[in-house]
């Protein structure tokens, strides 16, 4: 299990036991990086502008509504910041109404993945 999902499985039961309290507002923020193109095919997230952020951010707005029940409305946006030169937008938010508060994701493929050891 990655360190996300461990974080998000501990968000999720103390959201469930009621240890937080009533939760009103919610913030994701996550970067990412790809593996540099080495030729060949391109891989999806270099051929499909949006698939970046339905591969992280889709599951992010459902987390979201786990959290904060039925999504209302989203606004979002996205730009290239130049992290990524293959990638159309490597910076995306979403402010999501729901029906019991709001919540807001942040994803960012500007960081730089970590040299190999």
């Amino acid at each position: 299990m990655s360190a996300l999902a461990r974080q998000v499985a501990r968000a999720r039961a103390a959201a469930k036991s009621g240890a937080l309290g009533p939760i009103v507002s919610v913030e994701l923020q996550l970067e990412s990086a790809y593996p540099p193109y080495e030729g060949g095919p391109l891989p999806p997230h270099y051929r499909d502008a949006g698939h970046p952020f339905r591969e992280l951010g889709a599951p992010c707005l459902a987390f979201v509504q786990e959290l904060l029940g039925d999504i209302e409305d989203v606004e979002a946006s996205w730009r290239s910041a130049g992290g990524d030169p293959n990638l159309a937008y490597d910076e995306w938010r979403a402010k999501v109404r729901c029906q019991r508060g709001v919540g807001e994701v942040r994803l960012s493929w500007r960081a730089k993945p970590a040299p190999p050891r």
